[in-house]
């Protein structure tokens, strides 16, 4: 409980407030670059797990002997934190296996990286055209299926795909013929 107040009206407000914070220590020391795109890395799981685009606070971390802020640049966001009854993931139900599914979002992310950068770039909270979203998740779709299926074709050729497009746009020989008898 983060505070209770009471006035000499008689009516008191209650305030109730819940954090978590996530502890990094990595097996040996990592640059400043390396550290700022751990806490990037996490930003992005933390837009999908909560469906919010509200931005991690400023990482702390260990210079030498000191506890220090690590401040970069990124870009603001406006939104407001995740509210509890609002966030579709339970955190205390994912303490113990959210290092596996950081380990897993990772490989996800290493696999399918351009997909899950598009993808995410409409989900940052940056103002973008509709038709700006429309190309990020589409070229999102094709990056992840270059993934997944490579980017040889399967096993038609093109010239026979071709020539199954132009049969559908031809009309039925039997219409061909009826219209030459007519005339």
């Amino acid at each position: 409980m983060q505070h209770l107040t009471g006035t000499s009206q008689g009516h008191s407000d209650l305030t109730w407030s819940e954090s978590a914070y996530l502890r990094f220590r990595p097996d040996k020391s990592i640059s400043i670059e390396a550290a700022i795109e751990w806490h990037r890395w996490l930003q992005d799981l933390m837009i999908l797990l909560t469906d919010s685009d509200y931005r991690l606070e400023w990482p702390e971390v260990w210079w030498g002997k000191h506890n220090c802020t690590l401040y970069f640049q990124w870009l603001a966001s406006k939104a407001e934190r995740p509210r509890l009854y609002a966030c579709p993931t339970n955190f205390p139900k994912l303490r113990d296996n959210f290092g596996t599914l950081f380990e897993t979002w990772l490989a996800v992310r290493d696999k399918y990286g351009p997909g899950v950068y598009n993808y995410l770039g409409t989900r940052r909270g940056m103002q973008l055209y509709t038709e700006n979203q429309f190309i990020m998740l589409v070229s999102g779709l094709e990056s992840f299926h270059r993934a997944k299926y490579g980017d040889e074709p399967k096993s038609r050729s093109a010239s026979a795909k071709l020539d199954k497009i132009v049969d559908r746009q031809r009309p039925p020989m039997w219409l061909l013929g009826s219209r030459s008898k007519s005339r």
